[in-house]
């Protein structure tokens, strides 16, 4: 049997291609990918990695007719609940309300956030021209009444010259203050309590 000098024949042949050839020929190794856990986001917060989208949002075009109005208010309903998480929207009648808890309107500082819930909210009501808003401040109980009264006038009104600043026209926004008057939670006189420290924006229908 001559196997031996075959196989130191097949060896040479095999080192002088230049090309290592392996023992065995092993399926590839599988690709793997690190896992990258998303945290979830936080209306007009901005996540870092995560550049915020502004939508494209077109209403129902055209002018508007008074019976029409129900099904344009439907029209917007779906636009902010589909474009703005995480906040309440109420609806009564043919009206609107979107609720806004402070920290995700306000920094620490009292300055408007903007990035994600301020862009989404004005694209969505750029894109509904036939509406007038109203931006409503609110507080708790904590503190005087007249400062609580002040506090929530300033805010309102900054947040309403953000949305004219974003593209909404001025002439379909007005701002007030409420202080401590329409609590969301029911407390005692000086209580702290967050779920009162928010921005109510009334949202109705202008036919035309």
């Amino acid at each position: 049997m001559h196997f031996r000098p075959l196989l130191l024949l097949a060896f040479l042949l095999a080192g002088c291609s230049g090309t290592p050839r392996p023992v065995a020929d092993y399926p590839p190794a599988p690709v793997t990918h690190p896992v990258v856990t998303q945290k979830p986001t936080t209306p007009g917060v901005s996540q870092p990695g995560m550049p915020h989208v502004t939508p494209t949002v077109q209403g129902p075009a055209g002018p508007l007719a008074p019976a029409g109005v129900g099904a344009y208010m439907d029209s917007l309903e779906v636009a902010l609940r589909r474009h703005l998480h995480g906040l309440i929207i109420a609806r009564q009648g043919d009206n609107l309300t979107v609720v806004i808890p402070n920290p995700m309107a306000f920094s620490p500082e009292g300055e408007v956030m903007g990035g994600g819930l301020l862009d989404s909210l004005s694209a969505v009501l750029r894109g509904y021209p036939h509406t007038t808003l109203q931006v409503g401040g609110f507080t708790d109980t904590a503190g005087p009444a007249d400062r609580n009264l002040a506090l929530t006038q300033q805010r309102a009104r900054a947040f309403a010259d953000a949305l004219v600043r974003d593209g909404v026209p001025a002439a379909r926004v007005t701002s007030q203050g409420f202080g401590e008057t329409h609590l969301r939670i029911m407390t005692g006189d000086d209580k702290k309590e967050a779920r009162n420290r928010r921005l109510e924006i009334l949202i109705k229908a202008k036919p035309g």
